[in-house]
């Protein structure tokens, strides 16, 4: 619930993202501003207050649940109605790479509540697995279409074994009838295939 005696932080502002943002959106530029901003990697006076506040706002607009109480302030904030903030929760960190921040990570949530449904991600990828359903819904696009295409190739190549496979097979019947017709007398062949009505060999 939101903290009366806690300060309102703008974190659409500190990320740089409109309050409509998606997801993707929101972890890009949390991704593009950790780059700038990380310790790490700034070494200015302001960067560690500016990476805390910019993990804050990541942990709050990344939590479906968080944002959306977040949000009832905000457009309070917006509208001039409320002076409510909204608690501080800087409980994301990452390592650096570089130019890069990478290993990013967040403790559990104090209300156990999570952008995405592991349920739902573990669904996908038992029964659509194959076509990167499941990246796709953690939003990697990447690995998602890598998936897609590797199950694709793999039908496609599949249907073309299976039909060289059948074509071969094919082959050697009629090529075993072929021998059979030649070799065998006017008569035999008569009585088996004309008058018999044999259907194979």
């Amino acid at each position: 619930m939101p903290d009366p005696t806690s300060q309102f932080r703008d974190h659409y502002r500190e990320l740089g993202v409109a309050p409509d943002a998606s997801y993707t959106d929101v972890r890009q530029a949390w991704r593009e501003a950790a780059k700038r901003w990380h310790p790490d990697i700034n070494r200015g006076p302001d960067a560690e207050e500016t990476m805390k506040r910019i993990n804050e706002a990541w942990n709050v607009l990344s939590d479906a649940r968080r944002r959306s109480e977040y949000d009832l302030t905000y457009q309070q904030q917006q509208s001039g109605t409320g002076q409510v903030g909204y608690r501080r929760e800087s409980d994301v960190d990452f390592s650096a790479d570089g130019d890069w921040a990478r290993g990013a990570h967040r403790s559990a949530s104090p209300a156990g509540t999570y952008p995405k449904s592991k349920v739902a991600a573990a669904l996908f990828a038992f029964f659509l697995g194959g076509f990167g359903a499941h990246k796709f819904y953690l939003g990697y696009t990447g690995p998602g279409v890598a998936l897609l295409i590797s199950t694709i190739v793999g039908i496609v190549t599949a249907i073309v074994v299976i039909g060289v496979i059948v074509l071969f097979v094919v082959g050697i019947i009629v090529l075993i009838e072929f021998f059979i017709y030649v070799f065998k007398s006017e008569e035999d062949f008569h009585q088996t295939y004309v008058v018999g009505r044999r259907n194979w060999f």
